[in-house]
């Protein structure tokens, strides 16, 4: 059970970083004024609204790395 949970913190860790790598493509694409169909103010809702999904991911990603380093240490001392 803890590498399912490790793996599962490496992955939503993985999807938070790139969701806050995309909402900071987010607001350099409002801030370089380039053309777009959607406004500005578009734009930026919707990049925070990614930024606080990526952030929610990460604090998900460490407290299932953090549940899997715990499991793996009460699991090998049951054992002995």
């Amino acid at each position: 059970m803890a590498i399912v949970c490790l793996v599962g913190g490496a992955l939503a860790g993985v999807l938070g970083i790139a969701l806050v790598l995309w909402s900071g493509w987010l607001y350099d694409l409002v801030a370089s004024s380039a053309e777009s169909k959607y406004t500005p103010s578009a734009l930026v809702v919707f990049g925070t609204i990614v930024l606080a999904l990526g952030a929610v991911c990460v604090y998900l990603a460490f407290r299932l790395v953090r549940r899997s380093r715990k499991r793996a240490a009460t699991g090998f001392a049951r054992l002995s």
